[in-house]
Order: structure tokens, then C-alpha cells, then sequence
């Protein structure tokens, strides 16, 4: 199961919010949690770590913003990836 960019909001928007609603990651299908783990793994050792947990928000903000300026603006917003991010939002 390939890691879209809905499912990575919902995991980079729960690990950044107090562990109550992180409880939604660990009833998730085994196939999304393998492809979440890969996704958030970088080191590649089976475990998602603080700082590899961390940085998921962070790239996810970077894929976001095309022209590298530090800021989301409307016209990026609108792009699919823009798009699922408010939605998610909502």
C-alpha cells in the first residue's frame, strides 16, 4: 500500500498532537502502518524515533511548497497536495 498524501498529513498531523487521538494510528490496517513505518523510518531500523517523527511534518511542509520560499501560498494550496492538506484541515 503505497503512503498517499492524505494518509501522510493524517500521520504527520497525529504525531504532533497529544497521544489520545495518536490512538487511531495503532488500530490502522497493518498495511498502512507497514507503509507508514517506511515512510517515517529513515535510518531503516524498524522504529519511528522522536527526531524521524519530527521531521515527517517538516518534509511533508517542504513537498508543499514548490517554490522553496518558506510559505504556503494560494496557488500552492490548490494543488492536489494543497488540497488534501485543507481538507484534512477542515
Amino acid at each position: 500500500m503505497k503512503l498517499t498524501i492524505l494518509k501522510t498529513l493524517t500521520l504527520a498531523s497525529l504525531l504532533a498532537v497529544p497521544l489520545a487521538p495518536a490512538i487511531f494510528v495503532t488500530s490502522a490496517s497493518p498495511a498502512f502502518a507497514a507503509s507508514a513505518l517506511a515512510a517515517l523510518d529513515a535510518d531503516k531500523d524498524g522504529t519511528v524515533d522522536l527526531a524521524e517523527a519530527k521531521t515527517a511534518p517538516s518534509a511533508l511542509f517542504d513537498k508543499l511548497d514548490v517554490d522553496h520560499d518558506g510559505t504556503l501560498t494560494a496557488k500552492e494550496l490548490r494543488r492536489k497536495s494543497g488540497r488534501a492538506l485543507l481538507k484534512l484541515l477542515k
